[in-house]
């Protein structure tokens, strides 16, 4: 009997915890979602300036002969199939992924689940500040019609409007581009997930193939996911050195009571 109502509490404990940790994501998806829509609203008022960097970003590429943008943007546009397969890629997994991989941290690793969740949440935090404060566009939208756009040809999930834009979408967000930021987080977040070193290597297929189709669909420059690539380490790095700090922060009291006694 004792050990049926252990299991019990054990059972209505972890509920609890589910329980208050969804609240907080939702909380957090409604923040992340009114700051985009903020952003998303201000974007198209700063349009050519936004175009201008894509247009420097791209040409800076070419100096340096590191711009594949083009020739795999070209290429993917000659098959209507690929077109289509490419448009729902970049719309779905972004946030299908990410959910479930957040989901099966908070279920089997909740120890490192914290962890994540505050570096994926840092990452898409410091991208928001940088849509806002230097927008940069998507080589689709670039007026030399060099590529190919492949959102306008094939529209997904609705997409409509001038150039398949919706209302709710910001297209000068390219850099740092955030469906590579979120695949690297993903792969980042394997680690904490599975031992097996196959799998692991399977998870980062994810954000290579992710980086290859942003650029096929003409949505991201090469930069925009070398941006992402910087992004994630330095949000890693900024989130461990404040629970570093949080914890040293809780200790010393603790040492203080210990050494007093």
């Amino acid at each position: 009997m004792w050990a049926w109502l252990s299991f019990e509490n054990a059972t209505a404990s972890r509920s609890r915890f589910l329980t208050v940790h969804l609240a907080l994501e939702t909380l957090l998806i409604i923040v992340g979602f009114q700051l985009y829509s903020i952003i998303a609203d201000h974007a198209p008022r700063h349009a050519q300036q936004a175009l201008g960097r894509t247009d420097r970003v791209l040409r800076a590429e070419r100096a340096v002969h590191l711009s594949p943008e083009l020739w795999v943007n070209t290429w993917w546009a000659r098959s209507h199939l690929r077109e289509a397969v490419g448009n729902y890629y970049y719309d779905g997994p972004h946030f299908i992924v990410t959910a479930l991989v957040l989901t099966l941290l908070l279920v089997l690793r909740p120890n490192q689940y914290r962890l994540y969740r505050d570096i994926l949440f840092v990452a898409s935090l410091l991208a928001l500040v940088v849509f806002w404060l230097c927008p940069v566009g998507p080589p689709r939208l670039l007026p030399s019609a060099e590529f190919v756009d492949t959102v306008a040809r094939v529209r997904t999930f609705g997409a409509g409007g001038q150039h398949g834009i919706t209302s709710a979408e910001n297209p000068f967000a390219a850099m740092p581009s955030l469906h590579v930021g979120w695949a690297l987080w993903v792969a980042m977040a394997s680690r904490a997930l599975t031992d097996n070193r196959w799998l692991r290597a399977l998870a980062w297929c994810y954000p290579a193939l992710t980086t290859f189709v942003v650029m096929a669909t003409g949505n991201h420059l090469l930069a925009d996911a070398a941006a992402a690539a910087i992004l994630l380490p330095l949000s890693s790095a900024l989130v461990r050195v404040a629970l570093g700090a949080r914890e040293t922060t809780f200790r010393e009291p603790a040492r203080r009571e210990v050494a007093s006694e």
